[in-house]
């Protein structure tokens, strides 16, 4: 029998077969590889294990992307109180979607989950 168990690598839902041992932690050997890197490279830098790094650029596309998503959002709730048609939210509902589609894409790889 299978049971889902999420990667502590990349967060991803993986099957894990019931069997003797331990269960795999890791979807895949080279998650588990970048985790133990991860973990030695934070070790080294005397990291926390809530500390997140993030580059300047990561850091400043995050902050942009969360500046549109702000506005996006402000615009919704006027939209909204001024009394929006169907066809007015549908357009609403496509630029939120691309926005946050947009957000998502931008977030880095992880770099350690845990």
């Amino acid at each position: 029998m299978e049971q889902l168990r999420r990667c502590e690598w990349c967060g991803q839902r993986f099957a894990v077969d019931r069997r003797p041992g331990r269960p795999p932690k890791y979807c895949r050997p080279s998650h588990r590889q970048r985790h133990y890197e991860a973990r030695r490279e934070a070790a080294l830098r005397g990291l926390q294990p809530g500390d997140v790094l993030l580059t300047r650029d990561q850091y400043e596309a995050w902050s942009d992307h969360r500046y549109v998503l702000e506005t996006l959002v402000e615009d919704i709730v006027a939209d909204l109180e001024a009394g929006a048609t169907v066809e007015d939210l549908r357009a609403i509902l496509a630029g939120l979607a691309g926005s946050l589609r947009a957000a998502l894409d931008a977030f880095p790889e992880p770099a350690a989950r845990g």
